[in-house]
């Protein structure tokens, strides 16, 4: 009588386990924006510091909010971009935002002049919502209600994926080390690019984690001349257009 031998159950059971792992880690990765308003995505990710391109919930990676709030009769519309927090943990904010038009797989909008921020909590609260003045006051400086004049406005064409680092950009958290005198060991950073200018010069921002002393948020101008860097920190987080405007003109930002 010929025994019938069991076959182990151990490669089944490793097969089970491998397809959970890969279908947990599937949850992490980003496949780029996949709402209906890709034009409105690639306005924010270009505009507005220390975003991330995607959001969070419950720890797996998502879409970042795009709720539309107005539009006017020659194209704009007015919008609240919304990512959980940074790199970290933090900043935790939403934007207020206006673009000005989409043609033809381009978008349009007023560079530094086109969002507002406002501070949220990353958890268990209600987002603040921005306020009538708040509105009124972004949609004045982006012309709202009037012909749009493509001449004052920066074009970027229109996509899903926040744009990768530029090689001459990996430099920045080595230079970070020396321009912020940080000690070995004692600190995290995080780098993300932000946008190009017309002369190819272009902007990173990032933070310092720091375990003995105050984190750093600081923005980077990277010239692509000789990818030297200049420095900015901003005195408000959430309040820093003017500023960063006055940076990048002073170092020859091209729009």
């Amino acid at each position: 009588m010929i025994k019938r031998i069991k076959k182990p159950i151990i490669c089944c059971v490793s097969a089970m386990c491998v397809l959970v792992l890969l279908f947990s880690l599937s949850g992490c990765i980003y496949k780029g924006y996949s709402g209906k308003r890709q034009d409105l995505y690639t306005v924010a990710i270009n505009s507005v510091l220390w975003n991330l391109g995607h959001s969070y919930s419950t720890e797996r990676v998502k879409d970042s909010e795009i709720e539309i709030l107005e539009e006017d009769n020659f194209g704009r519309t007015l919008f609240q971009y919304r990512e959980r927090y940074y790199s970290g943990g933090e900043p935790s904010f939403s934007a207020l935002i206006v673009s000005q038009q989409s043609v033809e797989g381009y978008v349009y909008y007023y560079e530094d002049l086109n969002y507002l921020i406002k501070e949220q909590k990353a958890y268990g609260t209600p987002l603040q919502k921005f306020t009538e003045q708040e509105k009124q006051h972004i949609k004045a400086l982006n012309d709202w209600g009037a012909d749009v004049d493509l001449g004052k406005c920066v074009k970027k064409q229109i996509g899903k994926y926040k744009t990768k680092m530029p090689e001459a950009g990996k430099g920045v958290k080595k230079e970070a080390v020396s321009e912020f005198n940080l000690a070995d060991g004692t600190y995290n950073i995080f780098t993300d690019f932000l946008t190009f200018d017309s002369d190819n010069n272009f902007i990173v921002y990032g933070k310092v984690d720091c375990y003995t002393s105050e984190n750093i948020y600081f923005v980077a101008f990277v010239k692509a001349s000789d990818n030297s860097i200049s420095w900015f920190i901003p005195s408000d987080l959430y309040n820093y257009q003017t500023e960063f405007r006055n940076f990048k003109n002073e170092n020859g930002w091209k729009n």
